[in-house]
Order: C-alpha cells, then structure tokens, then sequence
C-alpha cells in the first residue's frame, strides 16, 4: 500500500474508522489507552488503522473535523471571540489601510498599527494583540523585511517609460523568435555580510544574561553575476573579487575553490575573476559577454539568444554591442529606474540566495571555529553552496512569470508599475474601500508636497546674529554663494585632473624610460649599457646592440643571426 505522511494519516482516519466496527480486546491494546504519535517518519495507512487505539468518533464528527483543518491552512478565521478588541469591519478597515501603505512603498510598522487603533477608536492594543491580528489576516498581512528605495524610482514618468519598453518588445518580437531557454536575464548581486545579529536563532543558557556568539562580523567577499534563463536553468555565473594590483596589472591572490559536484542537467559552469573594486566594469563586462556569446555559440549553433539586463554604464558599452549583435545576441536593456520589479533576478533568486548565504555562513564559520580552522573562505564556500539551492529551475522559471517578462504579458508589466507607484484599483468591500481612500490620501498628499516643493526657493547664507535681512538680498546672496562654491569646485576638479594628467605622464616617461634603458642595454648579457663607445656592434633600427666583448661569441652569431631575419635594416660596424 502507498506510504502517506504520518499527520494526513490522522486525519483520514477518522473518515475510515467511523464507518468500521470497534476492533476486538485481542490487540492487546486498552480502550482507554490514548497514544500521542509524534514520529514523523511515513507509516502505511493498514498498519495506522489497525494499531490506532482512538475510539471510532461519530459519522458527523470526522467531515468536521477535515473541514476545519482545511480552514486553518487555506482560510482566515471567522469566529470572533466575545472579548474581541476591534469588530469585524474595524479590523477589515485596519487591514486596508494596511494595505494601501504598503502598496503606496511605506509600510508601517506594528507600533503605527497600534497608534492608528488608538487615535482613531481610542482603544489600547498590545504587541501580541498584532501579532495575532496578524495571523488571523494571513491571506492579506505578511511581515517581511524591507528595502528602501530612491525617490527616482517612484516618479510617475515611469508608467511611459515602461509602456514604451513594452512597445519596443513587443515590435522586436514580432520579427524575431525565441525558446525560453534562450532568453535570459543577467545582474550583480553583492556577496557581503554585515553586522554582528546572526540570522539563525541559538540555543543559549537560560541564566546568560547576554547572547553572544563567536563568530565574524563584516565579511566582503565578492560580486556575483548571474545569467539566468526563462526555463529555470542558470547559463553561467562570475564571481568578481577584489584585489590589489602592481603597476603592470599583476598581483598575487590566494583562492579556495569548493570542490565542484558530479556533472547533471543542473549543474553550471562557474568562473572568477579580480578587480579593483570587486565590481563589474565596462572592459570586464566586455570579455563575459564575448565568453556568453562562445559559449552560447558552440551548445546551440545557429540560434539566436535574448539577453535582459539593467541600464548600468558598464553594461551598455557600444564596442560590447557590436560585438554581441555579429553574433545574433541580442542585448534589451531594462527601463531605467525600474529594475526592482522588472527584473526577474531581483525577485525571489536573489531573495532565496542571500537568505540562505547568511545561514550557510553562519554555520560554516561556527564549525571553522570548532576546528580550528580560518574563517575567511567561509563566506565564499557559503556562496557557493547556496546558489545551487537557491536558484532551483522552479524558482528561476517563476521569476520570470511573476515579472511578466517571458511569456511576456504586458498587462502583469503595468499592473506591476502602478503597484509601483501607489495605485489600485477600486472595489466593493469595506477593505476595498479603506485601501483605496488612504491610496488616494497619500497620493494627494505628495502631489501636495511636489508642488509646494516647486514654489520654494532655498539656499545657504551667512548671517549675523540679530541683523535684518531682506528676502530679495537672501536669494541675491545665496546665488552669490552658490556660484562661488561651483567655481571652487570646478577649480578643484580642474586641478584634479592636472594631477592625473600629470601622473599619467610622468608614468608614460618611466615606461619610456625602461624602454630606452632596454635599448641601450646588452642582448647578449644584459648587464653592459651603451654610452657612446664606439666599439658596440648598434643595429640602424637602434633597437639591438652588442657589448664589444659578447659580440664575438658563439652566442651574439645566434642572437645576432635571428635578430636580422626580423629587421630589415642591418646592422654596422660601430654606432655613430
């Protein structure tokens, strides 16, 4: 018989058992006798009902039961206790209010829950009074971390950007086909830790007064450039490290790579590299989208591939282009401004893999620290672990469907925008109502602020205490002031770049300096430099000598012998 889980089980059982006759005394089992089954290990359903000692409950009692375990999974409560604080209607008002802050980017906190119940009922509810709030309205309220965004991301000329974003899409489409495994969406995501809270709970002696952990606080490891597709499986990823460089761009790295897992369909080529900075620049993202296109190009030859990505300088390279275009890739760049819900990569992947990377890491520094070991490749082994079971085809293919992106669904595009920017639509219940009056509050209340903003006129001035200043001789002199500090700074960025105009000279001359030093330097030992003698044996290309005592080797006839088959000039007796 199929296994089922142990709790499903349970719960069927009452269905089958209240249809059965009363098991006969020759189990051994006491009919008052209650078992409390806490395995979750999976049983048969035949061997659950004939050693289940709960007495058969009534025919009414079972359907019940299921419906009301259905209820708590799948509904939200109906039932309102007698000493309930809000009504029903108070608490769906609440619940829209809720809701149109959220939509409107500005989501309150439980304390502004709590102040907007007293101020407007002048009634006094707790912390746990929320937190059950909150649980009967689980199908609406969520808490979740937040993440700020800038005020350019909210302006209402998003709408036409984005609309004609889906016009040049969708006029692309028309003429050109794509899988959806070959339509992509590539970012960077940051792989740091910050910060001394750790984000696994632990057990600690109840009589410690402080919680503390051994572990690592700020951790900045690398960038990681992804490149997903609309099937849910990852084409590639980079790792971007940081590092110090010499003067001729080399430098001595340590790495530790995680040892790679048996080869499947779900496995991913993984490469690195070291800037600078630890970002993507303009020449880097250059070479990776040449690696993409060879790549692409030797798994599907002949197919064309639909690459996504934001408006970021580095990206938007028109050698890049070019180069990317000769080889049927095509690059669409995002709306400016609208990545945080256009962007597929930017939703649950990215979500899924910090959540885990700071776990993971956790646990790898706490075992390091165990052994003995050192903590510092933790982070990076962490990162890697965590982005094979983040990135799950399940969770990459729903990315894009949520965005709206592949299959492109216009509609879902701008329903997302005007999220976005605050607007919903109306409806007819009392939530419904509440969520769109407070939307529409908000919105009237920037308008306010952005028009009361263009009528006022600021600056800086130097004032003395207790003198009267006229408004007109406050603008006069703040305009002065103004002018003044744009031209010290252009002054400053002026003389900035005399000092880089100057280092990159004077780092022109040393090159040219350790080239001339070569020049006038023996081939033949390397050691004897050439200061006017007229012994040296000085090719006319002035690129080639010989110390008068090496030139008569065996050694200087080979040198001199290969150097000639490359230079057409010659050579003579003695320089000039």
């Amino acid at each position: 018989m199929r296994f089922f889980d142990l709790r499903w089980c349970i719960r069927l059982q009452y269905l089958i058992v209240a249809r059965l006759p009363n098991p006969p005394p020759s189990h051994g089992v006491p009919e008052s006798l209650m078992f409390f089954c806490v395995s979750r290990q999976p049983v048969s359903l035949s061997t659950l009902l004939l050693c289940s000692p709960f007495p058969p409950p009534s025919p009414r009692c079972a359907p019940v039961r299921l419906k009301d375990a259905h209820r708590t999974t799948t509904m939200e409560s109906t039932a309102h206790h007698g000493n309930r604080r809000l009504s029903k209607d108070q608490e769906d008002i609440i619940v829209g209010v809720v809701q149109a802050f959220s939509t409107n980017n500005l989501p309150l906190s439980k304390m502004q829950i709590r102040e907007a119940v007293a101020n407007r009922w002048g009634i006094q509810v707790s912390e746990p009074w929320v937190r059950r709030f909150l649980c009967r309205h689980h199908l609406h309220l969520r808490t979740r971390r937040c993440k700020a965004l800038a005020d350019k991301r909210q302006g209402m000329e998003m709408i036409a950007n984005v609309k004609g974003f889906l016009d040049e899409l969708t006029d692309f489409l028309k003429t050109h086909h794509f899988t959806s495994s070959s339509v992509m969406n590539f970012d960077e995501t940051r792989i740091v830790v910050k910060g001394g809270n750790l984000t696994t709970q632990r057990v600690i002696d109840a009589s410690k007064e402080r919680a503390n952990a051994s572990s690592t606080r700020n951790s900045t490891v690398a960038s990681l450039l992804t490149f997903a597709a609309a099937n849910g499986s990852i084409f590639m990823s980079v790792y971007v490290l940081k590092a110090k460089f010499d003067e001729e761009g080399g430098s001595d790295v340590n790495f530790a790579l995680q040892r790679a897992t048996k080869v499947n369909r779900r496995s991913w080529p993984r490469f690195f590299t070291w800037m600078y900075t630890g970002f993507v620049n303009a020449e880097l993202f250059g070479k990776i989208i040449d690696l993409v296109t060879e790549e692409w190009t030797t798994r599907n030859p002949g197919l064309p591939l639909l690459l996504f990505g934001d408006q970021c300088s580095a990206h938007m390279s028109a050698e890049t282009l070019e180069r990317a275009l000769r080889r049927a890739v095509y690059l669409f760049f995002l709306t400016a401004n609208a990545s945080h819900f256009l962007q597929p990569l930017d939703a649950e992947p990215f979500a899924c893999f910090h959540h885990l990377l700071r776990a993971t890491n956790e646990s790898y520094v706490f075992d390091a620290i165990l052994s003995g070991h050192a903590t510092r490749n933790a982070l990076l082994a962490a990162a890697y672990h965590s982005e094979r079971r983040a990135f799950t085809p399940q969770v990459v293919s729903k990315a894009f469907i949520t965005a709206g992106l592949w299959p492109l669904n216009p509609k879902v595009v701008l329903d997302r925008a005007f999220e976005n920017l605050g607007v919903v639509a109306p409806g007819v219940t009392v939530r419904d109502e509440a969520r769109l009056m407070a939307a529409e509050t908000i919105a009237a209340a920037r308008r306010r602020s952005e028009k009361t903003a263009k009528g006022v006129s600021s600056g800086t001035v130097a004032v003395q205490r207790g003198a009267l200043h006229s408004p007109y001789l406050l603008l006069d002199a703040a305009r002065k002031r103004a002018a003044e500090e744009e031209a010290m700074s252009a002054q400053r960025r002026a003389r900035k770049a005399a000092r880089m105009e100057k280092k990159a000279a004077k780092l022109k001359s040393d090159q040219e300096a350790v080239v001339a030093r070569l020049h006038m330097t023996c081939r033949i030992c390397d050691v004897s430099r050439h200061r006017g003698g007229g012994a040296w044996k000085v090719c006319l290309c002035g690129h080639w000598r010989a110390f008068p005592k090496c030139k008569d080797t065996l050694v200087a006839g080979c040198l001199i012998a290969e150097h000639t088959e490359k230079c057409s000039v010659g050579f003579e007796g003695a320089s000039k």
